[in-house]
């Protein structure tokens, strides 16, 4: 059925689309065109001849010329984009900017010095590479199936053909194909001609408990950890590239199998779950750290890093930790038939790798990866607090007055479940780390396959700046950091010729996110001047966007003429936005609320709250939900 359904499209489009070839230059910008390519060249022979007079002439010449160009581009393909196309729109600014760069040149350094440029033996070698992380893993046996015993599949698991034309039209055209090579915004504009046959062939494979090879086969982008990789084994992760259809199907079975496994899934992991995000994650760390130490408590933590956690995923521990979920076993072979025999090649200048079968591993951008990683890292439970975002582990001990530290224990059973599970500790990424008074006495340091792991006083967790002694001025350093080079970009785009609007709209959208990221974590900690040191770069924004409109003119009369908000009244929102959302009892923080007082206890109060607000002792350990519930509860 596959296969004739390929044929048939595939006939259709090289009939009715034929493939043409044509030429770009990357590294020109949009509005550049012949007459200014010439006046360059004038330009460099006059200085090559020390014609000084002909080039400051020219050089003059080039620049009013290059605005001039700018301007008429922007006004002429851009300026309406916003409104009609924003997908060209953010094509066009990034042009701008100089940050449209591509996997292929960002390798192309690596490719030119260690392989002459040739881009098909640097992709074997990558692909190999990634191939080799499970190597040593067991692949799949049919002797697991035979565990499965009796055929559960029901009539409540046929996928209808309206179901299949929803997903097909919501479709990210954008998004790149997979080795089918069938584009996207086929299967999208095709949706109501195709969702049947599709619908059949998806009900096949899940009734069979079998996926087609074509469906089990991904281009892998190798993208780059770095600006400029020199490794292929350290700075490349794999990001493979499945066909749409797959995807589609994968989501299907997977929603099958989140109604089976929700209410089992570990209550600390944060990770691609609904309803969870790393901002929740660090809310519920800060909130046990924070109190701990208010008590007087120390606290010792330890950040969990695990080497190539998707790569070296085991299928048969896999598939038995989703048979102790209670999966049907009809999913469980579907998902065997997924797993079994995966191939993967490496797409690289528009050369391909040979294809690779792998022994393990998930492919990181399926639907499948995250969940099915979720599922395999859930029974990881040893005995103290810890917190989970995918693969990102962190382990917490309270550490009592005159109390021994048992970390070494609690290390032991991390190594012991890591070693059954055939996974790797990256002891050189991970670290621990002291709160409290404890850090400064002579606490043994960990280790891990005969490796001490790191003491360190500042850790990046999940995005946040993190230091020892629970102040923030080194997460605002980063932020501000951050910022700044993206100020560079608004001053680019304003030399491009981009209005008012588009420029704000620009910061609104790229830079002020960066200031606000997990701000209900740390807003309400924050000093005068480490708030005014994050309000004067949206000051920096404003002068950039308006210029010498707002000339001498107070802050907030800027604020007024631009409609925005200060940084500072817009955290306040969104933490009491967050707030809110925690006071649903369908929040996974709300179990850290504590409990509700009753109606009679109300009703003699002079300030009716719901929750008690806790007594925190020190201003700096206040966690965010203490601090919430004294101050937010009577917002509406």
């Amino acid at each position: 059925m596959l296969t004739y359904f390929y044929k048939i499209i595939t006939e259709l489009v090289d009939y009715y689309l034929p493939k043409c070839p044509f030429k770009r230059h990357t590294t020109d910008k949009p509005w550049v065109n012949d007459t200014f390519r010439q006046l360059i060249r004038r330009r460099q022979y006059a200085y090559q001849t020390g014609d000084n007079l002909n080039y400051r002439q020219l050089r003059n010449a080039v620049q009013r010329l290059a605005r001039k160009l700018q301007s008429q581009y922007y006004t002429r393909n851009v300026k309406q984009l916003r409104s009609s196309d924003p997908h060209k729109w953010w094509q066009s600014v990034k042009r701008f900017i100089g940050n449209d760069s591509t996997t292929h040149n960002s390798l192309s350094a690596l490719a030119n010095s260690d392989y002459s440029g040739d881009f098909h033996r640097l992709a074997d070698d990558i692909n190999n590479t990634f191939a080799n992380v499970s190597s040593d893993l067991t692949p799949l046996k049919d002797s697991l199936l035979q565990q499965l015993h009796g055929e559960d599949y029901t009539d409540d698991f046929i996928i209808e053909p309206f179901e299949v034309y929803q997903k097909l039209t919501r479709i990210n055209v954008h998004k790149s194909t997979g080795p089918d090579a069938i584009p996207n915004w086929i299967l999208k504009d095709m949706a109501s001609f195709i969702a049947e046959p599709i619908c059949a062939i998806f009900n096949a494979s899940v009734r069979q408990g079998h996926v087609p090879a074509l469906w089990k086969q991904a281009n892998v982008a190798p993208v780059p950890k770095t600006k400029v990789p020199r490794n292929i084994h350290s700075d490349l992760r794999p990001i493979s590239l499945t066909p749409t259809l797959a995807k589609i199907l994968e989501s299907f079975v997977g929603q099958w199998m989140l109604e089976k496994m929700h209410e089992q899934i570990d209550a600390q992991q944060f990770g691609a779950i609904k309803g969870r995000s790393t901002t929740h994650a660090l809310t519920s760390m800060l909130h046990l750290w924070s109190e701990a130490l208010d008590r007087g408590d120390s606290v010792r933590i330890l950040f969990v890093d695990y080497s190539k956690a998707f790569d070296r995923i085991d299928h048969t521990l896999l598939l038995n930790k989703l048979i102790s979920f209670g999966i049907p076993n009809f999913i469980v072979k579907w998902v065997y038939s997924f797993l079994c025999e995966r191939e993967q090649r490496i797409k690289l200048n528009g050369s391909f790798s040979d294809w690779v079968i792998l022994k393990g591993g998930m492919p990181q951008g399926t639907w499948l990866g995250p969940l099915t990683f979720i599922a395999f890292i859930n029974d990881l439970i040893v005995q103290c607090p810890r917190h989970k975002f995918i693969d990102d582990v962190t382990l917490t001990e309270i550490l009592r007055n005159d109390t021994p530290s048992i970390m070494k224990e609690i290390t032991d059973e991390l190594i012991k479940w890591t070693q059954d599970n055939k996974m790797l500790i990256n002891s050189n990424k991970t670290k621990e780390m002291i709160l409290g008074k404890a850090k400064s006495e002579n606490i043994p340091c960990l280790e891990i396959d005969g490796n001490q792991i790191e003491r360190v006083s500042e850790f990046k967790i999940l995005g946040l700046q993190l230091s020892n002694n629970l102040n923030w001025d080194c997460n605002i350093e980063l932020i501000c950091n951050k910022m700044s080079s993206k100020l560079y970009f608004l001053k680019l785009l304003k030399r491009s010729g981009l209005s008012i609007e588009d420029l704000q709209y620009f910061y609104i959208t790229v830079i002020r996110p960066i200031s606000e990221y997990a701000c209900t974590v740390w807003n309400h900690n924050l000093t005068s001047a480490l708030s005014n040191q994050l309000e004067s770069y949206q000051k920096r924004a404003l002068r950039i966007i308006y210029g010498d409109q707002i000339k001498g003119m107070p802050y907030q009369n800027t604020l007024f003429l631009a409609n925005l908000e200060s940084l500072k009244d817009r955290r306040i929102k969104l933490s009491q936005s967050f707030f809110k959302k925690i006071l649903s009892t369908n929040s996974c923080l709300h179990t850290l609320l504590p409990s509700e007082r009753n109606n009679e206890i109300l009703c003699k109060l002079r300030k009716p709250l719901k929750y008690p607000v806790p007594y925190s002792r020190t201003k700096r350990y206040q966690s965010f939900l203490n601090y919430a519930l004294a101050h937010f509860q009577n917002n509406k």
